[in-house]
């Protein structure tokens, strides 16, 4: 039997989580909970957005230009096996902490999720985050995600006071004097 299924385009949501009718033809009396908080006769699963890799920071990430941001990007491995996902950052201005490029490769056991981090070093203009996944078990399961990035510029230097000003000017009047009447 088909099944359709419409999901709202929220960028905020991130899985989907859905029962499904199990009904065993054959022996009425077996029953299978997945989870076991799931309703009767129903299986429980999940469908994700992006099913390898997504970055946390969502829509837009705003920066600092001369500071250093960590982004966490979430990686996760939906078989039932083991597999080694690769993640390739797509931006020359981001690196991963554990390995210092832009690329690395994560171990993961059958359902497993891990954490890691990229540091940012934003360019003085705006840009894109991207990063893309390949899984090496199943060559065709691939993902990718972006950000976009703000970069903003660090708040003036507060101003000097009046008192401020006078030290200055008196201090260079020294300073003047000083190698004006050595030179005489």
């Amino acid at each position: 039997m088909p099944v359709h299924m419409l999901v709202s385009p929220e960028e905020d949501m991130q899985e989907v989580d859905y029962y499904i009718l199990a009904e065993n033809a054959s022996d009425p009396l077996v029953k299978e909970f997945l989870p076991p908080s799931a309703p009767r006769n129903y299986l429980y699963y999940t469908v994700y957005l992006h099913p390898l890799c997504n970055l946390l920071a969502r829509n837009v990430l705003q920066t600092v230009l001369g500071s250093s941001e960590l982004i966490a990007i979430e990686v996760r491995n939906i078989k039932g096996y083991s597999d080694v996902v690769g993640l390739k950052m797509e931006s020359e201005f981001t690196k991963f902490l554990e390995t210092g490029s832009s690329y690395i490769e994560i171990p993961l056991s059958s359902m497993e999720e891990k954490t890691v981090y990229v540091r940012l070093a934003p360019p003085s203009e705006e840009y894109k985050i991207i990063v893309s996944g390949n899984s090496s078990a199943d060559p065709a399961l691939h993902d990718r995600d972006m950000v976009s990035v703000l970069v903003g510029f660090p708040a003036q230097f507060p101003e000097l006071s009046d008192a401020g000003i006078v030290i200055l000017i008196l201090l260079s009047a020294l300073v003047y004097l000083k190698f004006v009447s050595k030179g005489k």
